[in-house]
């Protein structure tokens, strides 16, 4: 991802009937919306799911919990160690490769 640049745009994000104002870098915004997206979407899941039988509370706290666990989840599968292991492989193997030819 590249640096966020200096200049910052005001949005507003819609989060569980809720708008928060936000003051973001302008290459940042998909994320920020991507973001108020899937927590909309989990929290209406658990919504769904859980109908009258827990607190609104709570389905933001179910809410939060599934969002972390997406995240521990994807973070574990890219180990930078092994990525950084594979590429320099590819790397030898095709250096290996073009200085056959």
């Amino acid at each position: 991802m590249s640096e966020p640049s200096q200049y910052k745009r005001k949005i507003t994000l819609s989060v569980y009937n809720r708008e928060f104002p936000v003051e973001i870098a302008p290459e940042e915004e998909v994320y920020y919306r991507q973001a108020a997206r899937l927590i909309n979407d989990t929290i209406g899941f658990y919504t769904n799911k859980y109908q009258d039988a827990i607190g609104k509370e709570d389905l933001l706290y179910m809410a939060l919990i599934d969002v972390a666990l997406r995240y521990e989840r994807e973070s574990g599968r890219y180990d930078q160690g092994e990525l950084t292991k594979t590429l320099e492989k590819l790397t030898s193997d095709i250096d290996s490769a073009l200085k056959e030819k």
